[in-house]
């Protein structure tokens, strides 16, 4: 029946970075990126946290590179089962 799934070339198999970005272009990444760093943004500009468990520490941008292995996480633990995280 020919080879089920999503196919493309990759041009080095071990490159994980083109398949990340295959699938979720950088613009997307860029627009999430700019959201977080927004909303941080805000919330620090409040008067207390949030939370009881709201960080207390200066807020540092988040920077792209951290960003796709934070949803790349995100993505490995929604495909990967796992008894315990």
């Amino acid at each position: 029946m020919g080879n089920p799934g999503v196919q493309f070339a990759v041009e080095n198999e071990a490159d994980v970075v083109s398949y990340f970005d295959h699938y979720i272009p950088p613009e997307l990444t860029e627009i999430v990126l700019d959201q977080t760093n927004l909303y941080a943004q805000q919330i620090a500009k409040m008067p207390r946290p949030i939370t009881k468990h709201a960080c207390r520490e200066e807020w540092k941008p988040v920077i792209v590179n951290k960003m796709k292995k934070f949803l790349g996480l995100i993505f490995v633990t929604g495909i990967v089962s796992k008894q315990k995280l």
